[in-house]
């Protein structure tokens, strides 16, 4: 009597279980892509949220009890300026370039008397958001910026 070798797996077999498993592989991945995608949109969102923020703190607290704020000065005054993405205080960088991470904001202001609207611009990436941001001092002088302007001098 001849007995015949059943062990093992016929070819359909290890077919079938290798295209199963690739489905399954395909499926954790576009899942996890998502997943990652999500993640990566919400740090960054985070970033811009904390730019922004940190931001409108300083400005606050830099030009508040100012009384006199011009959109032009001389030796004076000390310069806020707007310029390659950052922020600047008599031409030293006022965050560092670690704080910005991939952000960069651009700032205008305008204003008549002490109340002064800045226009705050956050890129990061392919985003781009926008906010509006009033303070008030306690200027002396009527100022009258009607052109946004990117630099303020102010004492």
């Amino acid at each position: 009597m001849k007995y015949l070798n059943k062990k093992g797996f016929t070819l359909i077999e290890v077919i079938a279980t290798v295209a199963i498993a690739s489905l399954v592989m395909i499926a954790l991945i576009s899942f996890f892509s998502v997943v990652s995608n999500v993640f990566i949109n919400s740090a960054l969102e985070s970033e811009e949220r904390l730019v922004i923020s940190n931001t409108k703190a300083y400005l606050k607290n830099e030009l508040v009890y100012k009384v006199a704020i011009n959109s032009s000065g001389d030796a004076t005054y000390n310069k806020l300026e707007f310029t390659s993405g950052k922020l600047y205080k008599n031409g030293v960088q006022v965050f560092t370039d670690d704080f910005y991470g991939n952000t960069k904001i651009y700032g205008t202001v305008k204003g008549t008397g002490s109340v002064l609207t800045f226009t705050l611009q956050v890129q990061n990436g392919t985003t781009n958001r926008s906010e509006e941001y009033v303070v008030k001092t306690l200027n002396k002088t009527d100022i009258n910026i009607s052109t946004p302007v990117s630099i303020l001098y102010y004492k």
